[in-house]
């Protein structure tokens, strides 16, 4: 899970060189914040353990797999209703997604 953070870390410093060079473009802006996000949340995964991650595993391998950019459908843990998404980053035991609409 360190490699993915120091991944994201560094695809973060080369969204902020592009926002550096073009500060008013609203997709670099919008990819900063979603990195950002995607930090926090990759560094709250590792902080909880193995043993959750093990947990999802298992029903990882039985569901389809996206690349970041795709389009999927994924459920909102506020009220467990599915809605269109787009994967923003991968992780060990799943996916981070922006919700669409």
């Amino acid at each position: 899970m360190a490699e993915k953070l120091d991944e994201y870390r560094k695809q973060l410093a080369q969204v902020e060189a592009a926002i550096a060079n073009d500060p008013s473009n609203p997709d670099w802006l919008k990819l900063r914040d979603d990195l950002v996000e995607v930090i926090e949340l990759t560094a709250e995964l590792a902080a909880t353990g193995a043993s959750s991650s093990q947990t999802a595993e298992t029903g990882v391998a039985a569901r389809q797999k996206f690349t970041v950019g795709e389009r999927c459908q994924a459920i909102y843990e506020g009220d467990g209703q599915w809605y269109n998404a787009k994967v923003v980053a991968l992780a060990e035991d799943g996916y981070f997604v922006t919700y669409l609409g």
